[in-house]
């Protein structure tokens, strides 16, 4: 899965983003290589969004306490509806 979600291009993935119409939360691991792709997703979508970078998180949120601001920002979002 992590070698498809690698291959795809900012271009397809700003196309895709595009096409969401669900209010969106684009939350992203502050020390993952996958930022700009977060980012670019964010961009693109063209609903109610939120983006949220937790800083010091690797991919799986296990560094520190990263995965509490994982969680506290989750709950924010499902808050809001």
């Amino acid at each position: 899965m992590m070698e498809h979600a690698k291959s795809q291009s900012g271009k397809s993935m700003s196309k895709l983003a595009q096409m969401i119409t669900s209010p969106s939360t684009v939350i992203t691991a502050g020390d993952y290589h996958l930022i700009d792709g977060g980012e670019a997703i964010f961009d693109n979508l063209s609903c109610e969004k939120n983006y949220a970078l937790i800083k010091g998180a690797d991919h799986c949120f296990t560094n520190g306490h990263t995965v509490q601001e994982l969680l506290k920002e989750t709950h924010n979002w499902f808050e809001r509806f």
